[in-house]
């Protein structure tokens, strides 16, 4: 029994400690229920405030798996595109690619990085539903969208600012076009102008008009305090006047103009009325003032005040003075009723205010109201006793009208009795100050455009010289590698041919511009040159893995013809060379074909393209067809103005048809001028087996050196002299010289004195003048004698070529 009662009170032990247990588990189920209901409800709030900022932001954001899928967009994308939220989800953004204007495989890539960490920025063409074309900025960064790994995409349309971009450089064009315009307008300006320092008040610039007035030479004028300008009595006004019109131009206020009196160089004075303004002159802010020589008017002014005074007895005299100037002048008293108005200004006032005033009619009453206010107040300044003169615009309705207005008050016995006022059309005047300023600042811009050109030429320069210093020090290294040697040498030839093009493009642009370039009429084969172009460029077309073609439609005998072959191969090299640069893959096509009576090449390309607004420009000296494509690409700028210049030289015009990344065609035509043969040419002798011998005249070791090196290894004998007197003597004494390398500047008698004399004597020795002059004025002048040239330096292919072509 007793074993019973224990059982039963373990038992009710238990079932209590299992009731405390339930009860406690039931809390904490109660709880963990409320905390997952807050949550829940913490969760949606976040939910709603997230999507409340994503879709409150106006640039457009994708959120993409990193299989490039959309996720969701924002209401920015759906409005930047202009579809439907749904229609995203689940597409790529194929879809939003504007048709060949974006490398999506490269868009993938950097999507790819973003998603592994990297945050991307690049450049994206989009395709609108309505199948608007347009650019966008696109940010690619990695996110966490619900737990799960995304891409956030953000974008935004920069189409205003792929516009501001492009009118900027076309403001920077019209700049360089306006500086000359600036300088003739500023020289030739009727008024004198005179440019001063407003903080040293010394004259920086006049004009002729400024010389002219005081008699002075610009020399005298530049340098001279402006209050030496006007007499030594009023000075302190000039000074105190100076610095006023100073500082109202640094705060924009507007300046009235104002009279004064200049002292000539011989001492006489003149009146003047001065116009000053500010404007940028080399690169500071500086005061300018227009000085208007005013004796005339003041004349007429003085005459008009005594007519005054004799209309009183005869109203006639001063009739006749009113009515005979095209002028405005008109008179009030002191109620502003008129006293006076000539018909002129009566007829102009009628034709703007539908009103005809008479005598006796009041001023003020006569104008609109709009403008009563505007007007009342000069008139009380000319009955408070002061004279000034004032400017304003009128819409007229062949545009703006400017006039001049001088106020006078009216006196007798020192009283003022009324006002004076004459009036005068400054329209083609005020234009011309307008423009003036306009193309000065354009002048100012124009310097940027220069500075960035000699900028270029000095690192187009400085790049090959460091090349060429650099590694012919290397060369002198003890335990330098043969292989290494090569290439330093290698490297050092190619930056030399560098060097000499650029070099020859500036002498080149240089005979243009002086009217120095000549053309030489020869026999050419426009089918060789295109075969050597081809093989001399085949290599740097393959490098790029670009196909190197020509589509020649002439024949060979209708191939030959009269031209000057020099520069038809410079400017096919030209292009050959301009296209392989700017196409990265596809090919670059040489045609021609004759057209009525005329050859027409072209050069096509499947490279960048360039811009309409460029198709004009890219031909003018210094241009390229974007600021930053010397950057980029290096170049003088000055290839195709070249080919230009030698096109329209030769009797033809150039021009080009592209269209941006596809590819640009540039034509360009020459005469056709056949050469007609009588006969088929023969076959070709063979050349001899017998030994050659070669005189060489130079007198500087190292060019002969580097001469000898190469033509004994051609198994040739080489004699050797130093100057055009031995030269002459070898070729007397020896009768088995086949050619001579004669150069031009030589001491005792120069090559060019002993060809001639050598060729007197033995005709048939071909001598191959050699030398640095490169213009083709310069060796114009020689051909005569020399039966070929050489420009050094001097390429080891190129002797070779000439002398094997005269000894055989």
């Amino acid at each position: 029994m007793d074993n019973q009662n224990k059982s039963q009170k373990e038992l009710l032990k238990k079932l209590d400690d299992l009731q405390r247990k339930y009860n406690s588990l039931q809390n904490t189920y109660d709880r963990v229920i409320a905390d997952q209901k807050q949550t829940e409800l913490d969760l949606k709030e976040r939910e709603i405030n997230y999507f409340g900022l994503f879709n409150t932001v106006k640039q457009a954001i994708y959120i993409q798996n990193p299989d490039l899928t959309f996720v969701n967009v924002n209401q920015g994308a759906i409005d930047l595109y202009g579809y439907e939220r749904e229609y995203f989800i689940g597409k790529t953004p194929e879809f939003l690619s504007a048709p060949g204007k974006n490398d999506l495989n490269k868009v993938a890539k950097l999507i790819e990085r973003a998603f592994n960490g990297e945050p991307q920025f690049f450049e994206f063409w989009g395709l609108k539903k309505d199948g608007t074309i347009f650019p966008k900025d696109v940010w690619t960064v990695k996110g966490s969208y619900f737990g799960k790994d995304v891409v956030i995409t953000f974008a935004a349309d920069i189409t205003e600012k792929k516009q501001f971009l492009n009118d900027l450089i076309v403001a920077k064009v019209k700049a360089e076009e306006s500086e000359q315009q600036f300088k003739s307008l500023y020289q030739n300006a009727a008024d004198a102008i005179f440019i001063a320092d407003p903080e040293t008040s010394l004259i920086l610039d006049a004009n002729r008009a400024a010389e002219k007035l005081m008699q002075m030479t610009r020399g005298e004028l530049v340098g001279l305090h402006q209050s030496r300008l006007h007499p030594p009595e009023k000075e302190d006004y000039t000074k105190k006047t100076f610095k006023q019109h100073a500082k109202d131009a640094q705060e924009l206020v507007h300046t009235n103009r104002v009279e004064n009196l200049i002292v000539r160089k011989d001492g006489t004075t003149v009146p003047v009325e001065v116009l000053p303004f500010e404007v940028k002159y080399k690169g500071k802010k500086c005061l300018v003032g227009s000085f208007r020589d005013i004796s005339a008017r003041k004349e007429v002014e003085e005459e008009l005040l005594q007519a005054k005074e004799i209309a009183e007895a005869n109203n006639a005299n001063v009739t006749a003075i009113i009515e005979g100037t095209e002028d405005s002048i008109w008179a009030f008293d002191v109620k502003y009723d008129i006293i006076y108005i000539n018909k002129v200004f009566q007829r102009d006032f009628n034709k703007a205010f539908g009103v005809l005033l008479l005598p006796g009619s009041n001023l003020i009453d006569a104008l609109p109201k709009a403008i009563r206010g505007f007007w009342k107040p000069r008139y009380d300044r000319v009955l408070a006793g002061e004279s000034y003169t004032v400017e304003d615009i009128v819409e007229g309705v062949n545009g703006n009208i400017y006039i001049q207005i001088s106020f006078n008050p009216i006196i007798k016995d020192s009283k003022v009795i009324g006002g004076s006022c004459f009036g005068s059309d400054i329209t083609a005047r005020k234009l011309s100050e307008i423009e003036l300023i306009r193309a000065k600042e354009h002048a100012e811009e124009s310097d940027h455009l220069k500075t960035s050109f000699l900028q270029n030429m000095s690192h187009e320069i400085r790049t090959p010289l460091n090349a060429i210093s650099g590694f012919s020090g290397l060369l002198n290294e003890p335990d330098l590698s043969k292989e290494k040697r090569e290439g330093y040498v290698s490297i050092i030839q190619n930056s030399s041919n560098q060097l000499v093009s650029i070099v020859t493009d500036v002498l080149t642009i240089s005979a243009i511009e002086t009217n120095q370039e000549q053309k030489n009429v020869g026999e050419a084969s426009v089918n060789l040159i295109v075969a050597d172009l081809l093989t001399i460029f085949q290599q740097q077309a393959s490098d790029k893995n670009v196909e190197l073609v020509s589509n020649m439609s002439l024949k060979d005998h209708e191939a030959e013809i009269y031209t000057d072959g020099t520069k038809l191969t410079q400017v096919l090299s030209n292009l050959i060379a301009n296209a392989l640069k700017f196409t990265y893959r596809g090919s670059v096509e040489i045609g021609c074909s004759l057209v009525k009576n005329d050859l027409e090449f072209y050069v096509k390309d499947t490279g960048i393209g360039v811009k309409p607004e460029f198709h004009e420009k890219i031909f003018e000296r210094f241009r390229q067809a974007d600021v930053l494509i010397s950057r980029e690409f290096g170049g003088t700028g000055l290839g195709l103005s070249i080919s230009k210049a030698f096109v329209e030289l030769l009797g033809g015009k150039i021009w080009l048809e592209s269209e941006i990344e596809k590819g640009t065609t540039i034509y360009f035509t020459i005469p056709y001028e056949p050469i007609i043969k009588v006969d088929e040419e023969g076959a070709v002798v063979k050349q001899s087996e017998q030994v050659r011998t070669v005189l060489v005249a130079e007198d500087v070791k190292n060019n002969f050196l580097y001469l000898d090196a190469i033509l004994t290894g051609m198994s040739f004998v080489v004699i050797h002299v130093k100057n055009g007197k031995d030269a002459i003597v070898a070729c007397n004494s020896n009768p088995n010289i086949d050619l001579v390398l004669m150069d031009i500047k030589m001491p005792v008698m120069d090559g060019y004195e002993a060809a001639k004399l050598i060729k007197q004597s033995h005709p048939k020795i071909p001598i191959l003048g050699q030398s640095a002059y490169v213009l083709e004025n310069e060796l114009a002048k020689y051909k005569g004698v020399f039966d070929d040239y050489l420009t050094k330096p001097i390429s080891k292919d190129l002797l070779k070529q000439k002398v094997l072509e005269y000894i055989s």
